[in-house]
C-alpha cells in the first residue's frame, strides 16, 4: 500500500456561473472534497447557500481549487 502524503491547506470551491465561492480548511484536502461532493450530490451539505447554489446551477459549474498548502 502505497503512503501517499495528505495535502494540507486551505481550498476554495467556486461557481463559476455566479462568481461565488466558499473557502475552507482541511489537513486532508483531497478527502475533504470528496465529502463536500459526496454531500452535494446527496442534497445534505451543511451549508446551505452552497446546496441552493448547487441545486439551481449544476455539478458542472463548481471548481474545487487549492489556493495554500502548508
Amino acid at each position: 500500500m502505497e503512503d501517499k502524503q495528505h495535502i494540507i491547506g486551505v481550498y476554495k470551491i467556486s461557481n463559476t456561473l455566479s462568481g461565488r465561492y466558499y473557502i475552507g480548511y482541511s489537513i486532508n484536502i483531497d478527502r475533504r472534497f470528496c465529502v463536500h461532493r459526496s454531500k452535494l450530490k446527496k442534497n445534505c451539505h451543511d451549508n446551505i447557500f452552497l446546496q441552493r447554489a448547487y441545486n439551481l446551477d449544476g455539478e458542472d459549474k463548481f471548481k474545487y481549487d487549492i489556493i495554500h498548502n502548508i
